[in-house]
């Protein structure tokens, strides 16, 4: 199979992302007051999701409107993103209609790692549904392995 020419290089390894939070976990870095706070961090995803997303922020608001039935305008919007506003929270009921409508998953990753889920899109469900099919077959053939050596044993011994 051949390899994507082009990779995303803002978008981090699954393997490397499980390793960073292993070793904050290790660290003891994981629990600690403040850890999970984190408005600016979505403040900032949100922000940066928006600014990689071709249509405008009126465009967004109105497709995300479209899509979960509720009043979204470019002004909330505006206020989601602003380090000013930080009284005013992104509802996380209109995350799945704003990563689709802006094509980035970012804030739902962010979202999630902080407790050990990682949101997997596209092709990389399925990578990831072969790899556990790959490790399967690779456990089941040591078994048989196994088996066959004990086989070969019981034989040699009659």
């Amino acid at each position: 199979m051949a390899k994507n020419k082009f990779k995303d290089i803002n978008q981090m390894d699954l393997f490397a992302a499980v390793r960073e939070d292993q070793n904050k976990m290790l660290l003891g870095l994981k629990g600690t007051p403040g850890s999970l706070n984190m408005g600016s961090a979505i403040r900032e995803a949100l922000y940066e999701a928006i600014k990689g997303c071709p249509m405008k922020r009126y465009e967004i608001a109105a497709k995300m409107s479209e899509l979960t039935d509720a009043d979204i305008s470019k002004a909330m919007l505006d206020a989601w993103t602003a380090e000013s506003k930080e009284d005013h929270r992104f509802p996380l009921e209109y995350i799945a209609a704003f990563c689709q409508v802006t094509g980035c998953t970012k804030p739902l990753e962010l979202v999630c790692r902080p407790v050990g889920v990682f949101a997997l899109g596209g092709p990389e469900v399925l990578r990831s549904e072969r790899q556990k099919l790959n490790e399967q077959i690779k456990r089941l053939q040591a078994k048989a392995k196994e088996i066959d050596h004990t086989i070969n044993v019981l034989e040699r011994g009659k």
